[in-house]
């Protein structure tokens, strides 16, 4: 969403050629070869991608990735990611201004929130207001995104397959429950669904998986 919405045209590029982005970070952050990256770094890599955007610290980042990183070098991996992803910090910044000279943010689909904080003589809850305004702007767009996927579903899926359930939804996650004799079939049903619910700058990707229960499918 930040990559569609800010136009960025080297996080763009990660996404269209398929790349995690977060393996993609991993690597620049431990300066080593994507096809190095274990787990646990992709996963600290995560805290680096949602963590500058939504305005960690350097102190804040070092903890984060834990022992031997130091607060000047995580200032070293956030000056890094801004010089790489560029236009995320213009869209970071516009979202903040939008939210000072209108009152309120609006998300891709044009719902609104009134981010009266940013006004605050306090310092802060000014930032907060701040975080909150870019927090909108990009989980509000996500939350848009799955009840649009949700809605175009459930107007088909009765039809097209009478004893799938569609359970839950948990943040961008959706839970279903299958009979074994339609699984090869309303799985990657679902699947385009979900990736054909809106069009982006970049491809809305999915994964699935599938077990007996919510644990062994997750």
């Amino acid at each position: 969403i930040v990559a569609a919405i800010s136009g960025d045209p080297n996080m763009c590029d990660a996404f269209k050629q398929g790349k995690d982005i977060h393996t993609a970070t991993a690597a620049k952050v431990y300066d080593i070869e994507e096809s190095a990256v274990t787990k646990e770094m992709s996963y600290k890599a995560k805290s680096v991608n949602f963590g500058i955007i939504y305005g960690i610290t350097p102190w804040g980042l070092a903890r984060r990735l834990g022992a031997g990183t130091t607060p000047s070098r995580a200032r070293e991996i956030i000056d890094g990611y801004r010089q790489r992803f560029s236009r995320i910090d213009a869209f970071l910044i516009q979202c903040v201004e939008e939210a000072k000279s209108q009152g309120f943010v609006t998300t891709l689909y044009g719902r609104r929130r009134a981010v009266p904080q940013v006004h605050s003589p306090n310092a802060g809850e000014r930032s907060l207001g701040e975080r909150m305004a870019i927090n909108t702007v990009v989980q509000g767009t996500a939350a848009d995104l799955i009840k649009i996927a949700m809605v175009n579903i459930h107007k088909e899926l009765s039809s097209a397959f009478p004893n799938v359930r569609m359970l839950l939804q948990i943040h961008d996650e959706l839970l279903f429950e299958v009979p074994a004799v339609d699984l090869s079939a309303a799985q990657p049903w679902i699947v385009k669904h979900m990736e054909s619910a809106a069009n982006l700058r970049v491809p809305l990707r999915v994964e699935s998986s599938h077990g007996v229960n919510w644990f062994d499918a997750s």
